[in-house]
């Protein structure tokens, strides 16, 4: 059964945390729970926690001296003031129950993470159903380039760094804000980034209705509110916050004109309020990251980071693990990994990549991520991976699921343009050595584990 967030509030953690000396995290490994341990451990905590399965995460967590064990079980908290969960866990984690049984204090993730920026005297909060991560990344960029010692908290590993943290001294707290089971409702940013409110997560958000709705609460958070100048419908402004938009349009006041393209990484002019500030040259791939990089410059703007440190920092950006990440040539054939789960993020993916590689035969491996996504998605899925010459539909990740719709991989490859099913990521090698050639371009997609499948099949050691 899923789990939901404690919204206890940041007075409630931090009352906890100044009687705590030893923490524990259930599910540590986690890409967020990994940076908050570490930032716990750096205020002088014992920490230690739990993770079902050894990461590069748990590696690094001991190499900064915090105790990890594998496997989750009840005598794993002993000893411990209270406790934090990430919402990958189930209700009956014996070390959740425990903690209920002992009246251990436990907090889920989203609360501790918004305890711990009310510190800063700068809390910017990057929100949105596509981009997160990367549009997070990229501000921390800014921020490092501009002298800045920020404090990121991010969703996946950033820009030319391991992990998706940086502990900094700094005054200034950035983070990704989840909108799963409203976790961004915890947090108290002083600028908040939206980049995008479509319906994502059915399982949760049942209607676009229930989407706005929980935008407009974080909004209503902020003193500070960024949004783009278009794809944020429904988002209730507060009165007295200052709003700027973003994108391509005259309603921006940061916005993009003259795009182009140089091997599929886009290149703008770049104005604020009206005002030239010059061209941005980015060094990644597709019309969706040069909005990112828009909604990071309009923040940069409202912190009062120079232009020529921003754009500085973005014409070097490598980009985020595993969106649209080149990761070789296997048999002539260049390989993307990417981790788009949703019709718009497909979309937008395979379009970047039809510009950097125009006269390439695309292909596109695909693992749907859950059951209830692909069922309210299908035929949007169905049209998005038609723009693929050949889709190679892999079995849904089921990930916290039961299959109640029925969907299945198979139906859906059968209703994609040039769809192929594979019942094995064997079945898919083969389908790719099959039909594809050198010259051709392949993208391995999902949030699921197919990535980690298909990279010793593709790039054995």
């Amino acid at each position: 059964m899923s789990i939901s967030n404690t919204f206890l509030g940041s007075r409630a953690v931090l009352e906890v945390l100044r009687r705590a000396k030893t923490v524990f995290f259930v599910g540590i490994g986690g890409v967020q729970m990994e940076a908050l341990a570490l930032i716990l451990a750096a205020r002088g905590y014992t920490v230690r926690g739990s993770d079902r399965r050894e990461s590069a995460a748990t590696v690094r967590l001991r190499a900064a001296g915090v105790s990890v064990v594998i496997g989750h079980r009840e005598e794993n908290i002993e000893n411990a003031d209270c406790l934090f969960y990430t919402l990958a866990v189930s209700r009956e984690n014996p070390e959740l129950c425990a903690a209920q049984s002992r009246a251990i204090p436990a907090f889920s993730r989203a609360d501790l993470l918004g305890a711990l920026m009310t510190d800063a005297k700068e809390r910017i909060a990057v929100a949105g159903m596509h981009g997160k991560s990367t549009a997070t990344a990229m501000l921390a960029a800014i921020l490092r380039a501009s002298g800045s010692a920020p404090t990121v908290v991010g969703g996946a590993p950033l820009g030319g760094e391991e992990a998706a943290y940086l502990l900094g001294g700094g005054d200034t707290f950035l983070c990704e804000a989840c909108e799963y089971r409203d976790s961004f409702l915890c947090l108290e940013p002083t600028v908040a980034l939206i980049l995008n409110t479509e319906w994502e997560h059915t399982d949760y958000f049942k209607t676009p209705a229930s989407v706005a709705r929980s935008f407009s609460r974080f909004a209503a958070r902020a003193q500070t509110l960024i949004l783009p100048d278009e794809g944020a419908d429904g988002i209730l402004t507060p009165p007295d916050a200052r709003v700027i938009r973003f994108g391509f349009t005259e309603k921006a006041d940061a916005r993009a004109t003259h795009l182009s393209y140089e091997g599929g990484a886009p290149a703008f002019n770049f104005s604020f309020d009206g005002k030239t500030r010059g061209r941005v040259f980015l060094s990644v791939l597709g019309e969706h990251n040069a909005k990112n990089a828009l909604a990071a410059l309009a923040a940069a703007e409202a912190l009062g980071v120079p232009f020529s440190s921003a754009s500085r920092a973005l014409s070097s950006f490598s980009g985020v693990d595993c969106r649209l990440e080149k990761r070789g040539v296997f048999r002539g054939i260049t390989v993307y990994f990417d981790y788009a789960h949703h019709p718009t993020e497909i979309r937008a993916s395979l379009a970047a990549l039809r510009t950097a590689h125009p006269a390439a035969r695309l292909f596109c491996i695909f693992q749907p991520h859950t059951y209830s996504r692909t069922a309210a998605f299908f035929h949007a899925f169905a049209e998005a991976l038609s723009l693929a010459d050949t889709a190679i539909l892999a079995d849904i990740y089921a990930a916290r699921e039961q299959n109640e719709s029925g969907v299945s991989s198979e139906a859906l490859a059968a209703a994609v343009r040039g769809g192929l099913y594979a019942e094995s990521p064997d079945a898919a090698l083969g389908a790719i050595l099959a039909h594809a050639r050198a010259g051709d371009t392949l993208v391995v997609m999902g949030a699921g584990d197919i990535r980690e499948k298909m990279r010793p099949l593709l790039f054995p050691t």
